[in-house]
C-alpha cells in the first residue's frame, strides 16, 4: 500500500555529509552525535520507521548551529523547543503538502493516508496540526473534517530522541553583531 519513500532521510545525511549508524537496542531510539557527526538509530526498525529516525537526526543536524539549539544547550530553553523545530522539519521533508493533499484526496482515514505516504500516523497527525497558512490553502476545503482521526492527535512519536554533549559553542559561527 505504501509509496515508495518520497523523501529518503539515508541519501540527504550523505549529501550533507552525515554519517548513519545503528546500534542495537531495545527501543526505537535516534542519536545526533555532533563531535562526529553521525546520527545513530535502532539495527531493527522498519524501513518507514528508520526513515522517520534518520530524518529526525538529520535535522538536529540541520538545527545544531541555529541560536535556539545553543540556549536549549546551555540550559536557557526547554528541550521540547528544538524537538517540536525538529518535528516541524521531518514532517515538512518527509509529506510534502502536493503529497498530503494527494493522500487527503484518495483517503477517508489517517491510517490510510500514513501507509499511503510512507509514514507513521505519529508523524502524519504531527504534520496535520501544524500545517502553515500557506500550506492549507492547499488542502481542498473538507478533506481534514472528513478524516477519521479520532484519538491519534495524542500518540507519541514512537521515536526515543537522546540528546548527547555537543562541541564547545566556540566551534560554532556567531553572528558578528554591529556597533552603533
Amino acid at each position: 500500500m505504501s509509496q515508495p519513500l518520497g523523501y529518503d532521510a539515508c541519501e540527504d545525511a550523505v549529501d550533507l555529509g552525515i554519517h548513519v549508524r545503528t546500534l542495537p537496542s531495545v527501543e526505537p531510539i535516534v542519536m545526533w552525535v555532533p563531535d562526529i557527526r553521525s546520527v545513530i538509530v535502532q539495527a531493527k526498525l522498519s524501513p518507514v520507521k528508520r526513515n522517520e529516525a534518520v530524518a529526525h537526526g538529520v535535522a538536529h543536524a540541520i538545527l545544531e548551529p541555529k541560536w535556539m539549539v545553543r540556549r536549549t544547550r546551555m540550559g536557557r530553553l526547554p528541550r521540547i523547543t528544538v524537538e517540536l523545530a525538529v518535528h516541524d522539519l521531518v514532517g515538512r521533508r518527509l509529506i510534502p503538502v502536493e503529497k498530503l493533499q494527494e493522500a487527503l484526496s484518495r483517503f477517508d482515514s489517517i491510517e490510510l493516508c500514513a501507509a499511503w505516504l510512507g509514514v507513521s500516523v505519529p508523524i502524519l497527525t504531527h504534520r496535520l496540526l501544524n500545517l502553515k497558512p500557506s500550506e492549507r490553502r492547499h488542502i481542498q476545503p473538507g478533506r481534514l473534517d472528513r478524516l477519521s482521526w479520532a484519538g491519534t492527535e495524542v500518540i507519541p512519536s514512537g521515536i526515543t530522541c537522546v540528546w548527547v554533549e555537543a562541541p564547545p559553542a566556540s566551534l560554532f559561527p556567531r553572528r558578528a553583531r554591529r556597533r552603533t
